[in-house]
């Protein structure tokens, strides 16, 4: 297949036209976003849902406070381990962070073949900008 001087090599895409292609490549480059949206959303109902309950557990502690009941006992141990918990969700933010970031590095580096294929074959005269394989700025961009 020939579009305008281009060669389609692979047998997959041997009958797509230059639109086609085209939109595929518009599809790698952005059908992320949806994934991303969601991931975003369930993201924002966990959070929403630990907030929730932590405001739930803070009226019923406000509903105790100034009483002497056995409910000090559950407090003070709340308050030893508070830091602990803290401490806990900080570097499980960290560690998911830092899980995030390389799936998006090895998801980039990934697509970067085909993206690079499908640009290729619109416009064969298209030059690289040497962005590393894994869409981290290049030293001398810094």
């Amino acid at each position: 297949m020939d579009l305008g001087g281009v060669k389609v090599y692979k047998k997959k895409y041997a009958n797509y036209t230059k639109e086609d292609l085209i939109i595929e490549l518009e599809r790698l480059k952005y059908g992320t976003t949806t994934q991303n949206i969601f991931a975003f959303l369930k993201y924002l109902v966990v959070s929403l849902s630990v907030v929730a309950i932590v405001y739930c557990i803070y009226l019923s502690v406000a509903a105790l406070s100034g009483m002497d009941t056995d409910a000090n006992i559950a407090i003070n141990f709340m308050a030893k381990i508070e830091a602990l918990v803290a401490w806990g969700v900080g570097a499980g933010g960290a560690v998911y962070g830092w899980s995030q970031r390389n799936f998006r590095k090895k998801r980039t580096e990934e697509l970067q073949e085909r993206i690079i294929e499908l640009e290729k074959q619109i416009d064969g005269n298209r030059t690289s900008s040497e962005m590393p394989k894994d869409g981290c700025t290049r030293e001398d961009d810094k």
